[in-house]
């Protein structure tokens, strides 16, 4: 059996390398994205491991008797799901992948908009030392923080901003509550 991994943008796959060398696999790490590449490397691979590489239906059509893909990451809306479907294909994702660090990074940024600081750096950056804003900067506790959805990563940046007294709302067409 041979598992691809498509591509990644890990510093290493040493846990993959182990865990597919113990099944008694071979395990072939590809490093492609574009479409031609994908097939080239993955023609005859039993699973796949897939983080950005598209793997649509023209791919999906070219692998031999691939039985599994899998995505690095919580979505897999870079894998064509019905094609895999109508070939046999199990798709699975990581569905708690990086859930902290986007979670983290994402109230990084809306930390540093809520106190303008992409603006104060840009005008700082172009000579004009003045720390204030030009428009109303109201305290955290003035204002109200809403996640567009309320999934895992929603829920993780909820809770990292409430220590710092915003309003908290979340609109998802999907959650009751």
């Amino acid at each position: 059996m041979k598992v691809i991994i498509t591509d990644h943008g890990f510093p290493n796959v040493d846990q993959e390398q182990r865990i597919v060398k113990d099944m008694g696999y071979e395990l072939v790490v590809a490093q492609v994205k574009a479409q031609a590449d994908v097939i080239a490397v993955a023609r005859d691979a039993d699973a796949l491991l897939v983080q950005w590489a598209t793997v649509d239906k023209q791919v999906i059509d070219a692998l031999d008797h691939c039985k599994l893909i899998v995505r690095y990451g919580i979505g897999v809306d870079n894998v064509d799901l019905e094609a895999a479907k109508n070939r046999g294909i199990a798709v699975c994702n990581v569905p708690d992948y990086c859930i902290d660090e986007v979670a983290d990074h994402s109230v990084a940024l809306a930390l540093a908009l809520g106190r303008q600081l992409p603006l104060i750096d840009k005008r700082l950056r172009s000579g004009v030392w003045k720390l204030t804003s030009e428009g109303p900067m109201p305290a955290f506790r003035e204002m109200t923080f809403v996640t567009a959805g309320f999934g895992r990563i929603a829920r993780a940046v909820i809770e990292r901003m409430r220590p710092f007294g915003f309003r908290l709302a979340a609109y998802d067409p999907f959650c009751a509550r």
